[in-house]
């Protein structure tokens, strides 16, 4: 009875796999109607206090306050959702301090 049981339960388990989905891409138009802006990443060593920046197309920058270190490489270009941090002060005083909501990384 045990072994039946054991089996049962060993069918059930390895039966049960997680399905994928298939990777959605997204275009560029659809990321900038949710709100994603395209940025690229850029090591600020000119000034004492700065590190690294995101440079918007429109020449804007933008000080990140939670940038991973996977996406601190200088040049890098990505897409990139934020919202500004309020009662900010900043030591590089280059842009406006954010918070980085989240990334998608540019094609």
């Amino acid at each position: 009875m045990n072994r039946i049981l054991f089996l049962l339960v060993l069918t059930v388990l390895f039966s049960c796999h997680k399905k994928t989905t298939p990777a959605v891409i997204i275009t560029d138009d659809e990321l900038r109607t949710l709100n994603y802006i395209p940025a690229k990443v850029v090591l600020q060593t000119e000034l004492a206090g700065c590190g690294y920046l995101l440079a918007l197309e429109d020449g804007r920058m933008l000080e990140p306050t939670n940038l991973s270190d996977t996406l601190k490489q200088d040049q890098l270009r990505l897409w990139v959702k934020y919202h500004a941090k309020k009662n900010a002060m900043s030591v590089c005083m280059m842009g406006t301090p954010i918070i980085v909501d989240d990334v998608k990384y540019l094609r």
